[in-house]
């Protein structure tokens, strides 16, 4: 991981059937079998039964199910909008961002198809030969409309930025946009969320997180997703 550099190059349900056994010469006449009669007193949990065997397919009632047959309410939009960051240190991420392909349904492992848009890295107090930080981008599921400080939500897919000539770091005036990469990505659990993607740059001497990487810069999509 390298730090910002000021200088210098970078390196069914089923019932059961009864079964008649046949006469025998002196034996006792067996009384026919009449057929089963459902009582109404155990249709509803019959039904239970059969929407319960659905869910685990499709889920029953169209918002999913608790586990028990019963079906849950569809999760509501939340309020979003599109925000974005400050651009801290003059590390930045803007341009049209997009993801697709990503799994609906709660805690789904599979890819998406993430484009964060395009990064720059220009910062007038520092010379022209001055570097950013490793950078790194991510896709969050957030839990509420995100302006700032330490993001609450899920890590929906993340991946490290590899520019021109190999180098993760960008050199002060630069700007790159960056291409659509389909990533492995798990999607949040049942509810609506923000979609946040994060510009992160690697400084552990001002950056507080266990992997040295803080968020430099961000954009929200306008609307919420729902996962359900």
């Amino acid at each position: 991981m390298n730090q910002r550099r000021f200088g210098g190059d970078a390196g069914v349900a089923a019932g059961r059937a009864g079964v008649a056994r046949e006469g025998v010469s002196g034996a006792r006449p067996v009384r026919p079998v009449r057929a089963a009669r459902t009582d109404a007193r155990w249709r509803p949990a019959l039904a239970a039964a059969a929407c319960a065997m659905a869910a685990a397919v499709a889920g029953c009632g169209g918002g999913g199910d608790d586990g028990g047959g019963n079906a849950l309410p569809a999760v509501a939009p939340r309020t979003c909008g599109a925000t974005n960051g400050p651009a801290h240190g003059g590390v930045d991420v803007f341009g049209s961002g997009s993801y697709a392909g990503l799994s609906r349904t709660p805690g789904t492992t599979g890819t998406v198809t993430f484009d964060p848009g395009e990064v720059g890295f220009s910062d007038p107090a520092q010379s022209a030969s001055a570097l950013s930080g490793s950078l790194r981008v991510t896709l969050w599921a957030s839990t509420g409309s995100y302006t700032g400080g330490t993001l609450s939500g899920h890590i929906v897919a993340r991946s490290a930025l590899t520019f021109t000539g190999g180098t993760n770091q960008l050199r002060n005036g630069q700007r790159s946009d960056v291409p659509a990469t389909t990533l492995a990505a798990t999607s949040p659990p049942r509810g609506s969320y923000c979609m946040v993607i994060t510009l992160e740059e690697y400084g552990p001497s001002r950056c507080a997180s266990s992997d040295g990487y803080c968020i430099a810069d961000w954009v929200q999509f306008a609307s919420s997703a729902e996962f359900q």
